[in-house]
């Protein structure tokens, strides 16, 4: 495609290039699916793909603004908005580019101002009591500012050991008269000292397990601790409304 090109540009003509694609060594943000790469990084795309011959390359589909290659003029200019909370310290921005007799003569990032800014609380997940706690610190709207849409958006981190289903209530209710909008909340569990590895097991395993036993497995995965005895019996009771 580059020699097609070169060979009909006219004299002080500038090539630049366009990709939607995921360029080798570009860092990803931690936990934003749509950028994960796939089949171990097979489908990338080397920044030497594109000719230095190419004036500016410019490429999409990753959120955080940076050079490809160590190269000024091949650059993922990033997402103008966060797309998730792992973006929430990047510098978004757009990219102005010069290009004069064909070659680029000056290449500037502009920053683009947040409007609403993101909150993690807490930066790691703590005890529901503990959230709670600093929840009830943040600021109430101030008199002549209570544009909501500039309000701050918050994301909730819990370390649970057992389910708490009134925890999101709680939340709600402590946030009510807060200058923030709730958008999610993440729970955390602790994993228990020394637990192994879980191993894929075959169908003809699965058949071996008691529905109560798998139950059981799970809760202490995902909880770190025992099923509780009142889950156990409504187990039980609904075993017994399936089996009749």
């Amino acid at each position: 495609l580059y020699a097609y090109a070169d060979a009909r540009r006219n004299p002080g003509e500038a090539i630049v290039a366009l990709g939607h694609l995921h360029a080798t060594g570009a860092e990803l943000s931690d936990d934003d699916r749509s950028e994960r790469a796939i089949m171990g990084g097979l489908e990338s795309v080397s920044a030497d793909t594109f000719d230095a011959g190419i004036a500016y390359t410019a490429l999409g589909h990753i959120h955080k603004a940076q050079r490809i290659g160590g190269r000024e003029a091949v650059r993922y200019a990033g997402s103008p908005l966060p797309m998730s909370f792992s973006e929430k310290n990047y510098r978004h921005q757009v990219i102005a580019v010069a290009v004069e007799e064909g070659k680029v003569a000056g290449i500037e990032a502009i920053e683009i101002p947040r409007v609403a800014d993101l909150l993690r609380i807490p930066d790691s997940p703590l005890p529901p009591e503990e959230v709670l706690r600093c929840l009830a610190g943040l600021p109430e709207p101030e008199e002549g500012r209570e544009d909501e849409s500039r309000w701050p958006y918050v994301e909730i981190r819990v370390l649970l050991t057992e389910p708490d289903p009134t925890f999101r209530h709680r939340v709600e209710e402590a946030l009510v008269g807060k200058a923030v909008r709730l958008t999610s909340i993440v729970p955390s569990y602790p994993r228990r000292e020394g637990e192994a590895e879980e191993r894929a097991l075959s169908y003809n395993d699965l058949q071996k397990i008691a529905p109560l036993d798998m139950l059981r497995h799970t809760f202490a995965v995902k909880y770190g601790g025992e099923l509780p005895e009142e889950i156990e019996t409504l187990f039980d009771e609904v075993m017994r409304e399936v089996v009749l």
